[in-house]
């Protein structure tokens, strides 16, 4: 039966893949490993308990027209039913509040155990979107006299609607495994994902205008290196990580690694939107943060990152300044008690313990 779900899922992720080009570009988060569930929802119950993540993101902010995006998620895991539920919010607002954007939506993730080692999870979201634009604040360039300046007479005959609402699916496949080496156990997660499955279209001129799809490949390890020989808890991992993104024809590479030793973890990523075509620009993004326990089952972890363009907008437009909160509630878990006969799933578990979990 394992078997069988096992290949019907990798099935239907390669037929995803390949089924359609890809054509704009999302909101996106530096600290993708603190906003697991956007980034994939097979991330959905990937971690025991149940687990809250806040996210606030200002790009540009010395720039009139900045970008702000704020995101909320919470996820439970289920080792019941074995799968992972969880909820997702999100604003964004571009252009001084121009165009905004809410979303609200529900995920799901079905936890396939291979072994006591190895997880897979299928996930899938689906979300309900609200777009509006306020049309006073806009100037187009048919609205643009030499002599008068700006006229302001062809709004309406460019914007039609002020408002578009839709339904936008997301699904993705996450893999969770470690092994061993020099009886250290290595964490890894890799994963990918496909946005906006159904492509919705999100015109506000009564056209067919759609969201193309999103692709996202990510990958992450925590590699042990040294113990703290004093305290005999907390152990040094380096962890790199990956990710990989295209949509409409653009893509964006983002690479680098991360020192943690609890309760501190730094990291240092480089950032190249339009990876594989000339003219795309560059960024280093510095991260850090702490993490520690509030009670014995109880984490919490603050996380800043800072993005220095190197190229386009450089340093002088403000940066780019990300803050996100994760609280983990290890014992909290949706439907804990099993009914007589049922044994609950062995989900992955994170081995480091006294250490912090990234991914």
């Amino acid at each position: 039966m394992k078997r069988n779900v096992l290949f019907y899922g990798m099935i239907l992720w390669i037929v995803l893949f390949f089924s359609t080009t890809v054509r704009a570009q999302d909101p996106q988060f530096s600290q993708s490993y603190l906003s697991r569930v956007y980034l994939n929802p097979a991330s959905t119950g990937s971690e025991q308990g149940t687990t809250l993540f806040v996210n606030y993101r200002n790009q540009w902010a010395k720039i009139d027209n900045s970008f702000n995006t704020a995101s909320f998620s919470l996820d439970t895991q289920s080792p019941r039913f074995s799968s992972g539920f969880g909820i997702h919010a999100m604003y964004d607002a571009a252009g001084a509040a121009s165009l905004r954007t809410n979303m609200a939506g529900l995920t799901y993730a079905y936890i396939l155990r291979i072994n006591d080692n190895f997880n897979i999870n299928f996930g899938v979201g689906a979300s309900y979107v609200h777009k509006s634009i306020d049309k006073n604040r806009l100037t187009f360039s048919s609205d643009l006299d030499p002599i008068y300046g700006v006229t302001g007479n062809d709004i309406e005959g460019v914007v039609v609607n002020d408002k578009v609402n839709f339904v936008d699916i997301d699904a993705g496949v996450l893999f969770q495994f470690s092994f061993k080496i020099a009886k250290r156990y290595i964490h890894n997660s890799a994963g990918f994902a496909v946005h906006h499955l159904t492509t919705p279209i999100e015109s506000f001129q009564m056209q067919e205008s759609r969201i193309p799809r999103r692709y996202t490949f990510h990958y992450g390890a925590m590699i042990p290196v040294t113990e703290n020989i004093l305290k005999k808890r907390s152990v040094y991992y380096i962890s790199p990580i990956i990710k990989y993104e295209i949509q409409n024809g653009v893509d964006i590479f983002t690479g680098g690694f991360f020192n943690t030793f609890k309760p501190l973890f730094v990291g240092v990523l480089y950032q190249d939107n339009g990876f594989t075509s000339p003219g795309g620009t560059r960024a280093m993004i510095f991260t850090g943060g702490v993490s520690s326990e509030i009670s014995r089952h109880t984490n919490f972890t603050l996380g800043y990152s800072y993005d220095l363009n190197l190229t386009g907008v450089t340093n002088v437009s403000g940066g780019v300044h990300e803050v996100a909160i994760k609280f983990n509630f290890e014992n909290a878990e949706l439907f804990s008690k099993t009914n007589k006969g049922k044994n609950p799933t062995k989900c992955y578990k994170f081995k480091g313990k006294g250490s912090i979990r990234l991914f």
